[in-house]
C-alpha cells in the first residue's frame, strides 16, 4: 500500500521483502477475520499500529514471516517471534538464566541446549513485543524476566528484577506457547482481555 512505502526507504532488498511480505499477510489476514485490510503503520520504535479493533504483532526470520492478530475483546494485546534453527552460542547467558535452562531442559529432555536456548530466547522475544503496547516498556532486558514450562504446556514469565507495576502485571498475567517444526521455533504471547 502506498501509505507503508516510507517504512522501505533506505531498506536493504532483504529487509524491504520481509516488511512486504509481513504487512502483505497481515492484510490478508484482516480482511478474512472481516476487517478492512488498512496500511499498517510503524510507532517509532519500530512496532507495527494496527487498526482499531485489532491487535497484532508479525515477526521475520531469514527464511520465514509470521503473523498474528486478533480482535481487541478477545486480547489485550499479542506477540509473535519466529526463529529459523540458529544458536546463540555463548550469548546465551545474555539471554537466559541457568534456573531457566535447566527447567525447560527438565521439561524436554530430547531437546539439545541449543534448542532450549533458542525457546527461551523466542518466548521472550514474543512476550516483549506483547507487553510493549501496553505498557510502553521498551526497554525490558532478557534478564528481567524468567520463563519456565507448565505443566500444561504453557509457558510463565515471572519477574526476576523490579519493574513499575504495570510491567510487571503484564508480564505475570502474559499467555505464552512455543512450538518446534522443521527446524523453526515459533512462540506465541497474548494478554487475554479481562
Amino acid at each position: 500500500m502506498t501509505e507503508e512505502l516510507p517504512l522501505l526507504e533506505g531498506v536493504n532488498p532483504t529487509r524491504r521483502q520481509e516488511i512486504i511480505s509481513g504487512r502483505t499477510l497481515a492484510r490478508e489476514l484482516m480482511a478474512e477475520m472481516g476487517f478492512s485490510p488498512l496500511p499498517i503503520a510503524r510507532h517509532a520504535v519500530g512496532s507495527p499500529v494496527w487498526p482499531t479493533g485489532l491487535c497484532g504483532s508479525i515477526a521475520h526470520s531469514n527464511r520465514h514471516v509470521a503473523v498474528v492478530l486478533a480482535p481487541s475483546s478477545k486480547a489485550l494485546s499479542v506477540g509473535v517471534d519466529i526463529e529459523d534453527g540458529r544458536g546463540l552460542g555463548t550469548a546465551w547467558t545474555e539471554v537466559a538464566s541457568e534456573d531457566e535452562v535447566a527447567s525447560f531442559g527438565s521439561q524436554r529432555a530430547s531437546a539439545d541446549s541449543a534448542t532450549i536456548v533458542r525457546e527461551i530466547f523466542s518466548a521472550k522475544e514474543a512476550l516483549y513485543k506483547c507487553q510493549s503496547p501496553i505498557t510502553g516498556n521498551e526497554d525490558l532486558g532478557h534478564l528481567d524476566i524468567a520463563v519456565m514450562p507448565t505443566s500444561n504446556g504453557s509457558i510463565k514469565a515471572v519477574n526476576v528484577r523490579t519493574l513499575d507495576q504495570q510491567t510487571a502485571e503484564a508480564v505475570t498475567a502474559t499467555v505464552i506457547k512455543i512450538r518446534e517444526f522443521c527446524g523453526v521455533t515459533l512462540a506465541l504471547a497474548w494478554l487475554p482481555a479481562a
